[in-house]
């Protein structure tokens, strides 16, 4: 019971440990996109968001997205 437990637990959590990383290297990524080119991507500082299998930020003043699929 014990090892049907604990696969259960890691089989629940790897994934979302390795979603987890995904997002961090996203948010990394917009963060960097924002601070080298706020013509595009401005105003900073907009919070991602899921749409489908896309993480995604909008930025309104240049009505523009930046986002990572997968």
């Amino acid at each position: 019971m014990k090892k049907k437990l604990l696969l259960l637990f890691v089989l629940i959590l790897l994934p979302c440990q390795v979603l987890a990383g995904q997002v961090a290297d996203a948010n990394r990524l917009f963060d960097w996109a924002e601070r080298s080119y706020p013509q595009y991507f401005g105003p900073a500082g907009q919070e991602s968001f899921w749409y489908e299998n896309f993480l995604l930020r909008y930025y309104p003043d240049t009505e523009t997205y930046i986002g990572t699929l997968g």
